[in-house]
């Protein structure tokens, strides 16, 4: 990228900011450098843009978006003309469902005002803006950018004195060199660079949307809850279902005979899947898990055994014997 030229200066004489073809050329413009103060020469030559450079040389890092910034702000002073962004409030948020819900407003749209008055170097409260402007008794911060953005700190601090506050984006001017005639359709022509940093009627009109989006959000959260409670009820209802035909073609427990070997215990656990309610499945694996050798279901019957599991642990006894077919500690015969 081609380096930025130094586009204005200050005119030594009266203090205002000029550009290089408002002024003698050379030495003689007799301007500074609006950041370091060092003396510039006007260079009026035939194969660059006009621009201004330090008289001995090197160069002021801050000089470029200094000059920028001072002729802005002296530009609104002299033409006492402002244009304001649209007003709108806005506020989102994502419901039970998952979606962005918007609720917004339009308050006022684009309008150039003519200012009563405008000042620089002013305090207000603990924050000093740009420019404070008068337009119909009504004050107006304006905020000018080039390189760097509101930090945080200023803005709130904007945000305190109560003071509708507009910021003015001149950042495309970071990578096109600055002239004259591109400044002033930036600050007059254009609209789409400048946003409110603050104003008191977004401020009180988001609440309102705030409460119309509360109500939208509570709406969507019950009818989100009456919905699940309906799959999940229809879940249950499929594997009642389930368990009632796995019920039905269970063996009956007089026709069960223990197999020569024990299960391993990850075919016990898939087994206990066919009790649906996880208390039962768990207290059915905790009596599994105690029959670690097949000598001790050689004292007993499996129906007897099936008998005394579902006494224990509430589970049917078509339940108990289709679980142990399926874990495989018996067979039908």
């Amino acid at each position: 990228m081609t380096a930025l030229l130094l586009p204005f200066a200050r005119r030594s004489s009266d203090g205002l900011m000029v550009s290089p073809d408002e002024v003698e050329r050379g030495a003689q413009c007799e301007c500074v450098c609006p950041s370091c103060s060092v003396p510039v020469i006007a260079r009026q030559g035939t194969e660059r843009e006009w621009h201004f450079a330090h008289a001995k040389g090197g160069s002021c890092d801050a000089g470029y978006e200094t000059s920028i910034h001072e002729l802005a702000k002296q530009l609104i002073r002299q033409r006492r003309s402002l244009t304001l962004p649209a007003l709108s409030a806005s506020v989102s948020a994502t419901n039970a469902f998952g979606h962005l819900i918007t609720e917004s407003e339009e308050l006022a749209p684009v309008a150039a005002v003519q200012l009563d008055t405008c000042r620089t170097g002013v305090e207000c409260g603990d924050v000093k803006p740009d420019l404070i402007c008068n337009a119909d008794g009504r004050d107006i911060h304006v905020e000018i950018t080039v390189f760097h953005r509101l930090s945080g700190d200023k803005k709130a601090r904007l945000e305190k004195t109560g003071v509708p506050c507009l910021e003015i984006d001149l950042s495309e001017l970071k990578t096109t060199q600055a002239t004259r005639g591109g400044l002033d359709a930036a600050l007059f022509a254009k609209t789409d660079n400048r946003a409110w940093v603050f104003h008191p009627r977004i401020a009180s009109v988001s609440q309102s949307l705030r409460t119309r989006l509360d109500a939208k959000l509570a709406a969507d959260a019950e009818r989100y809850s009456k919905e699940w409670q309906l799959r999940s009820a229809e879940r249950l209802t499929a594997a009642n279902d389930e368990s009632r035909r796995a019920r039905s073609a269970a063996p009956e427990p007089a026709s069960l005979q223990w197999r020569a070997s024990l299960p391993s215990r990850s075919v016990v656990e898939s087994a206990a899947l066919v009790f649906n309610e996880e208390g039962l499945r768990k207290r059915v694996l905790d009596l599994a898990f105690t029959i670690t050798s097949r000598g001790q279901l050689a004292g007993i019957k499996p129906a007897d055994l099936v008998d005394a599991w579902a006494k224990e642990t509430d589970a049917s006894p078509s339940q108990i014997s289709e679980f142990l077919t399926r874990a495989g500690f018996a067979i039908i015969y």
